[in-house]
């Protein structure tokens, strides 16, 4: 089972994301597949494979490391070309300088592996993505803006399933995050 921990945009946020998506022009290229609006979120920690006997686990070290991590809010800036502008494989929204968000994003990590599970295999970089770019060169975007806050409130764990049509995400469990 793939599953992650994300935080997911307020409705607000959610909406200028996808105003943003459609100043740019991004549906109507042929090399790039939107995300969903549904399917916008902040990935803290992402895990490919999961057996379900470690499901019980997880959750037990997940909700020993929530309770220490206040609410926060994340700046945003976007379009970004993802990993780099010269190697570009999805446009997102970047999180900026947030030790929070990076110290909640360690601490899930941290109860995956207590749980046995694999660390990642890449660094946390927090984003949003907004379109995934299906081969061909990216095309040329404007510089980034400053979008609204990423409230992180709550965090969810999704499933993630793979489709031809792109990954389906269906929340799993939720935890609001203390004041």
């Amino acid at each position: 089972m793939r599953l992650f921990f994300a935080v997911t945009p307020d409705v607000a946020l959610r909406d200028r994301l996808v105003s943003l998506v459609r100043e740019l022009g991004l549906a109507a290229h042929a090399n790039w597949r939107v995300v969903q609006p549904a399917q916008l979120h902040l990935t803290l920690h992402f895990i490919e494979h999961m057996p379900a006997e470690y499901g019980d686990l997880l959750l037990q070290h997940v909700e020993q490391v929530i309770d220490r991590h206040p609410a926060f809010s994340v700046p945003l800036s976007a379009p970004v070309l993802f990993p780099s502008p010269t190697r570009p494989r999805v446009v997102v929204a970047q999180a900026g300088v947030a030790p929070a968000l990076e110290a909640l994003a360690a601490a899930l990590r941290h109860a995956a592996r207590r749980a046995g599970l694999p660390a990642p295999r890449r660094r946390f970089r927090g984003h949003i993505t907004l379109g995934r770019l299906r081969g061909g060169s990216a095309p040329a975007l404007p510089p980034p803006q400053v979008l609204p806050l990423l409230d992180c409130c709550r965090i969810t764990l999704y499933q993630s399933e793979l489709c031809p049509a792109g990954a389906r995400h269906t929340a799993l469990e939720e935890w609001p995050l203390p004041p």
